[in-house]
Protein backbone atom coordinates (compact mmCIF):
# COMPACT_ATOMS: atom_id res chain seq x y z
CA UNK A 1 0.00 0.00 0.00
CA UNK A 2 1.31 3.32 -0.90
CA UNK A 3 0.50 5.56 2.01
CA UNK A 4 0.86 9.56 1.73
CA UNK A 5 3.51 10.91 3.30
CA UNK A 6 2.47 14.19 5.35
CA UNK A 7 4.01 17.06 3.40
CA UNK A 8 2.55 15.20 0.48
CA UNK A 9 -0.69 15.17 2.23
CA UNK A 10 -0.68 19.15 2.81
CA UNK A 11 0.10 20.14 -0.55
CA UNK A 12 -2.35 18.02 -1.63
CA UNK A 13 -4.99 19.81 0.93
CA UNK A 14 -3.59 23.34 -0.29
CA UNK A 15 -3.81 22.30 -3.92
CA UNK A 16 -8.23 21.69 -2.94
CA UNK A 17 -8.15 24.71 -1.18
CA UNK A 18 -6.41 26.88 -3.97
CA UNK A 19 -8.44 25.03 -6.31
CA UNK A 20 -11.77 25.33 -4.36
CA UNK A 21 -11.32 28.87 -4.32
CA UNK A 22 -10.54 29.01 -7.79
CA UNK A 23 -13.77 27.48 -8.40
CA UNK A 24 -15.87 30.26 -6.11
CA UNK A 25 -14.32 32.75 -7.55
CA UNK A 26 -15.51 31.33 -11.27
CA UNK A 27 -18.95 30.62 -9.56
CA UNK A 28 -19.02 34.61 -8.26
CA UNK A 29 -17.89 35.29 -12.06
CA UNK A 30 -20.03 33.64 -13.91
CA UNK A 31 -23.25 34.78 -11.49
CA UNK A 32 -21.96 38.42 -12.23
CA UNK A 33 -22.06 37.79 -15.99
CA UNK A 34 -25.54 36.58 -15.71
CA UNK A 35 -26.59 39.57 -14.61
CA UNK A 36 -25.39 41.78 -16.97
CA UNK A 37 -25.96 40.18 -19.59
CA UNK A 38 -29.79 39.62 -18.43
CA UNK A 39 -29.75 43.66 -17.89
CA UNK A 40 -28.60 43.75 -21.33
CA UNK A 41 -31.45 41.55 -22.69
CA UNK A 42 -33.89 43.95 -21.06
CA UNK A 43 -32.15 46.88 -22.69
CA UNK A 44 -32.36 45.09 -25.97
CA UNK A 45 -36.29 44.03 -25.68
CA UNK A 46 -37.13 47.30 -24.34
CA UNK A 47 -34.98 48.53 -28.29
CA UNK A 48 -37.33 46.04 -29.92
CA UNK A 49 -40.45 47.53 -27.86
CA UNK A 50 -43.26 47.73 -30.31
CA UNK A 51 -41.23 47.13 -33.64
CA UNK A 52 -43.30 44.34 -34.84
CA UNK A 53 -40.61 41.54 -35.08
CA UNK A 54 -38.14 44.32 -37.19
CA UNK A 55 -34.78 43.25 -36.99
CA UNK A 56 -31.97 45.68 -35.42
CA UNK A 57 -31.02 47.79 -38.67
CA UNK A 58 -34.84 48.04 -39.16
CA UNK A 59 -35.23 49.11 -35.36
CA UNK A 60 -32.27 51.66 -35.81
CA UNK A 61 -33.52 53.01 -38.87
CA UNK A 62 -37.07 53.51 -37.79
CA UNK A 63 -35.06 55.23 -34.67
CA UNK A 64 -33.04 57.62 -36.69
CA UNK A 65 -36.52 58.34 -39.00
CA UNK A 66 -37.77 59.35 -35.95
CA UNK A 67 -34.93 61.31 -34.76
CA UNK A 68 -34.79 63.56 -37.85
CA UNK A 69 -38.74 64.22 -37.82
CA UNK A 70 -38.15 65.45 -34.34
CA UNK A 71 -35.28 67.58 -35.24
CA UNK A 72 -37.12 69.29 -37.64
CA UNK A 73 -40.11 69.72 -35.69
CA UNK A 74 -37.83 71.59 -33.22
CA UNK A 75 -36.37 73.75 -35.73
CA UNK A 76 -39.79 74.52 -37.20
CA UNK A 77 -41.12 75.06 -33.74
CA UNK A 78 -37.89 77.99 -33.06
CA UNK A 79 -38.57 79.52 -36.36
CA UNK A 80 -42.32 79.76 -35.01
CA UNK A 81 -41.16 80.87 -31.69
CA UNK A 82 -38.94 83.79 -33.03
CA UNK A 83 -41.66 85.40 -35.26
CA UNK A 84 -43.72 85.45 -32.27
CA UNK A 85 -40.91 87.58 -30.10
CA UNK A 86 -40.78 89.49 -33.38
CA UNK A 87 -44.64 90.26 -33.34
CA UNK A 88 -44.23 90.79 -29.41
CA UNK A 89 -41.57 93.16 -30.00
CA UNK A 90 -43.63 95.29 -32.58
CA UNK A 91 -46.91 95.38 -30.27
CA UNK A 92 -47.11 98.83 -28.67
CA UNK A 93 -47.51 98.11 -25.04
CA UNK A 94 -44.61 100.47 -23.31
CA UNK A 95 -46.33 103.24 -21.31
CA UNK A 96 -44.84 106.45 -20.08
CA UNK A 97 -47.54 109.19 -18.00
CA UNK A 98 -46.21 112.78 -17.05
CA UNK A 99 -48.48 115.18 -15.60
CA UNK A 100 -47.76 118.95 -15.20
CA UNK A 101 -49.08 122.22 -14.70
CA UNK A 102 -48.93 123.60 -18.59
CA UNK A 103 -49.51 127.61 -17.19
CA UNK A 104 -47.97 128.40 -13.79
CA UNK A 105 -50.51 131.01 -12.64
CA UNK A 106 -53.78 128.87 -13.99
CA UNK A 107 -54.99 125.04 -11.89
CA UNK A 108 -52.78 122.13 -11.06
CA UNK A 109 -51.35 119.66 -12.98
CA UNK A 110 -54.45 118.66 -15.53
CA UNK A 111 -51.97 118.70 -18.01
CA UNK A 112 -50.18 115.38 -19.23
CA UNK A 113 -48.18 113.42 -21.86
CA UNK A 114 -48.66 109.81 -22.65
CA UNK A 115 -46.12 107.95 -24.50
CA UNK A 116 -47.31 104.69 -25.97
CA UNK A 117 -43.74 102.37 -27.55
CA UNK A 118 -42.37 99.53 -28.54
CA UNK A 119 -39.47 97.56 -27.93
CA UNK A 120 -38.18 99.46 -31.56
CA UNK A 121 -39.30 102.93 -30.13
CA UNK A 122 -41.72 103.43 -32.59
CA UNK A 123 -45.23 104.56 -31.27
CA UNK A 124 -46.92 108.09 -30.33
CA UNK A 125 -47.11 110.25 -27.80
CA UNK A 126 -50.87 111.98 -26.59
CA UNK A 127 -50.62 115.85 -24.89
CA UNK A 128 -53.33 117.16 -23.38
CA UNK A 129 -52.82 120.89 -22.53
CA UNK A 130 -55.70 122.02 -20.14
CA UNK A 131 -56.43 125.61 -19.64
CA UNK A 132 -59.88 127.34 -18.18
CA UNK A 133 -60.92 128.74 -20.79
CA UNK A 134 -59.54 125.52 -23.03
CA UNK A 135 -57.62 122.38 -23.56
CA UNK A 136 -56.27 120.74 -26.36
CA UNK A 137 -54.76 117.82 -27.31
CA UNK A 138 -51.72 117.15 -29.53
CA UNK A 139 -50.79 113.30 -30.88
CA UNK A 140 -47.28 112.73 -32.26
CA UNK A 141 -45.77 109.70 -33.86
CA UNK A 142 -42.70 108.34 -32.85
CA UNK A 143 -40.08 106.34 -35.18
CA UNK A 144 -36.79 105.50 -32.95
CA UNK A 145 -38.44 107.80 -30.01
CA UNK A 146 -38.11 110.33 -32.23
CA UNK A 147 -40.97 112.43 -34.02
CA UNK A 148 -40.96 114.62 -37.04
CA UNK A 149 -42.80 117.04 -35.01
CA UNK A 150 -41.42 119.24 -31.93
CA UNK A 151 -41.09 117.28 -28.51
CA UNK A 152 -41.45 119.20 -25.46
CA UNK A 153 -39.84 118.11 -22.41
CA UNK A 154 -42.80 116.65 -20.98
CA UNK A 155 -43.64 114.63 -23.75
CA UNK A 156 -39.38 113.62 -24.03
CA UNK A 157 -39.93 112.62 -20.26
CA UNK A 158 -42.87 110.48 -20.72
CA UNK A 159 -40.84 108.69 -23.80
CA UNK A 160 -38.29 107.94 -21.42
CA UNK A 161 -40.24 106.66 -18.83
CA UNK A 162 -42.04 104.53 -21.47
CA UNK A 163 -38.68 103.35 -22.57
CA UNK A 164 -38.25 102.03 -18.36
CA UNK A 165 -41.40 100.07 -18.79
Amino acid sequence: MNVLSETELMALMIGFGLLSIVVILLFIWIIFIWLRLRKMKKQFNQLLRGSDNDNLDEVLVKLFNRMEDLEQSNQSQREALGLMKQAIDRKKGNVGVVRFNAFVNEGSDLSFSIAVVDEGEDGFVLTSIYGRQESRIYAKPLANGKSVYHLTDEELEAIEKAKMT
